[in-house]
């Protein structure tokens, strides 16, 4: 996958009070160029807070990320979370690559309950792990579970990266139904 990449210099991790040091700036030079100038441009349009009435203010974003978005050459288009102070990242993928080279394995419908500054903590609140026939969400109107039924063998649970996963005897992941 090819992305194309806005937000990512030093100047806008020191305005948000990003812990990255590392930019994504690939082309290295010694002396200062136009191409440093709208780096640091973009940069600085792409990580500017707003208020949370300011939708509007997004306005100028959306015209230059539907530009760059709109190059042939790349599939997408990544640029730092201006919430989690550009220590993480977005990606907005292109249709036509997500199409033909993603496919969806699960959604989960949220409620937020409480956002922090760096945290926040959710209720699930319904689970899908299959589309129908036009790519809509089936979802199954309850959180997943694992049913066993006779004959099934074992399960064995642990916690993987924050999640419970099940393992057949063989060591392979059972997905909940």
């Amino acid at each position: 996958m090819f992305v194309n990449h806005a937000g990512y210099t030093r100047n806008s991790f020191e305005r948000l009070g990003s812990a990255r040091t590392e930019t994504h700036n690939f082309r290295k030079t010694s002396r200062p160029s136009i191409h440093d100038e709208i780096t640091e441009n973009l940069a600085e349009i792409f990580t500017r807070p707003s208020p949370q009435e300011g939708d509007h203010l997004y306005h100028l974003t959306s015209i230059v990320a539907d530009f760059l978005f709109g190059d042939d050459q790349f599939d997408g288009l990544l640029y730092p979370t201006i919430a989690m102070r550009a220590n993480s990242d977005n990606i907005a993928v292109k249709p036509r690559y997500a199409d033909n080279h993603l496919r969806f394995l699960k959604a989960e419908y949220i409620r937020v309950e409480e956002v922090g500054d760096f945290n926040y903590r959710i209720t699930i609140l319904d689970t899908a792990s299959k589309l129908d026939d036009r790519g809509a969400i089936l979802w199954r109107g309850r959180l997943p579970q694992w049913a066993m039924s006779d004959g099934r063998e074992q399960l064995n649970f642990i916690v993987e990266n924050g999640e419970w996963v099940a393992r057949d005897t063989a060591g392979n992941i059972v997905e909940p139904e």
